[in-house]
């Protein structure tokens, strides 16, 4: 399996998203974290810059990379190959009576 990794720390999330994903080569899968406050504009704009790609993204607080525990990047990882792949939207999630108090 081929398999493409990309962060960024810039503000702008169409330089972030040019960083971050640069070197990935045709993707079939894209799974991203992005700052909550971010998360509507980057998932509209990676659906537009891999329109044939299953996409999914979640909010992300702190990211693990090779530099350390960071706040504030936005992180792709894309899948390329043998992975096959279908994705959807979740709206209103509410909290079940198992987490509470």
């Amino acid at each position: 399996m081929n398999f493409f990794v990309g962060h960024s720390f810039k503000d702008n999330v169409d330089e972030a998203l040019a960083e971050a994903t640069q070197h990935f080569e045709n993707p079939s899968f894209v799974f991203y974290f992005s700052p909550l406050s971010k998360l509507k504009q980057v998932t509209e704009k990676i659906n537009k810059i891999f329109p044939n790609t299953e996409c999914v993204g979640t909010s992300s607080y702190y990211i693990y990379c090779k530099t350390g525990l960071k706040r504030g990047s936005i992180s792709c990882f894309g899948f390329k190959d043998v992975l096959e792949c279908s994705s959807g939207i979740i709206l209103e999630i509410e909290p079940s009576g198992c987490c509470s108090s």
